[in-house]
């Protein structure tokens, strides 16, 4: 009975987990998209890493402005705003 307990605990803390974490994605695909408005990406956090798969002009663009992405993920995210930018091709 106990272990059924915590499971469901469990259960609902890695939803609390990737809901919080996909709120998080969405703002940062918005703050990217103010950034390169006709850029084709996408964006997820792993491990307090932004990693973005774009083309390689896109990641060009975005390895030069990477400080002030992650100025305004600094301020639009607070805390849990990630630490580095990972580029990836698409």
């Amino acid at each position: 009975m106990p272990f059924q307990r915590l499971n469901n605990f469990l259960s609902k803390f890695s939803q609390a987990l990737s809901s919080r974490s996909k709120a998080s994605e969405d703002r940062i695909s918005k703050i990217l998209k103010e950034i390169f408005p006709s850029g084709r990406f996408t964006a997820k956090i792993k491990n307090k890493t932004l990693i973005v798969s774009a083309s390689a002009t896109y990641q060009n663009e975005l390895f030069l402005k990477r400080e002030e992405i992650l100025e305004k993920l600094r301020e639009e995210l607070g805390t849990g705003s990630p630490r580095e930018i990972s580029f990836r091709i698409l």
